[in-house]
């Protein structure tokens, strides 16, 4: 009997001792990490790249002179997992001759876009495309199939889609495209 007493005592001081514990107030909000990489399912974009085309003339089929336009840029994020699944958007920034700039698709205006791992192969045939603003936007698949703005587009209508309203719609899901 002495020890269901001395039992009973012990459980109610330890009752009383956890509900009268209290959280305190919390502490001051530790410094912001740094931003990590890219995940594989993100949107990923390059900077404005400056072409730099380098010229080749020949003679085409018709006998008519020709000169095939060139550059080769670098993009380390083009894998053969990319290339496998997702959509590679490409833009070109024109500056008209009233000053004005426009931001248009690059396949409009190249004559082959060729993708490989790590590059992009231009030409561009009779038009040298030197000092223009070229960008690429690589939207993976599963962006396209899971839950974003992106959803229920086909590759087709995102190639074709204007720069503005690929930008409108990556915005809606967070996604930035800095200029």
């Amino acid at each position: 009997m002495k020890n269901l007493k001395l039992l009973t005592v012990v459980c109610s001081l330890a009752i009383l001792a956890f509900a009268s514990c209290s959280k305190g107030a919390a502490g001051p909000k530790g410094a912001t990490g740094a931003t990590g990489p890219a995940g594989p399912d993100s949107v990923l974009h390059s900077a404005w790249i400056t072409l730099a085309m380098s010229g080749a003339t020949f003679i085409n089929s018709a006998g008519n002179t020709d000169t095939a336009y060139t550059d080769t840029i670098t993009a380390s994020h083009i894998t053969q997992r990319i290339l496998d699944s997702a959509v590679i958007l490409t833009y070109l920034s024109i500056t008209d001759q009233n000053g004005i700039t426009n931001v248009v698709n690059a396949s409009v205006y190249f004559y082959s876009e060729i993708f490989a791992p790590g590059n992009i192969y231009l030409t561009s045939i009779n038009a040298d495309y030197s000092g223009f603003s070229y960008r690429y936007v690589i939207i993976p698949g599963s962006v396209l199939i899971g839950n974003s703005v992106l959803k229920g587009y086909t590759r087709a209508q995102l190639q074709k889609a204007d720069y503005s309203t690929v930008v409108s719609a990556l915005a809606k899901s967070g996604v930035q495209l800095n200029n």
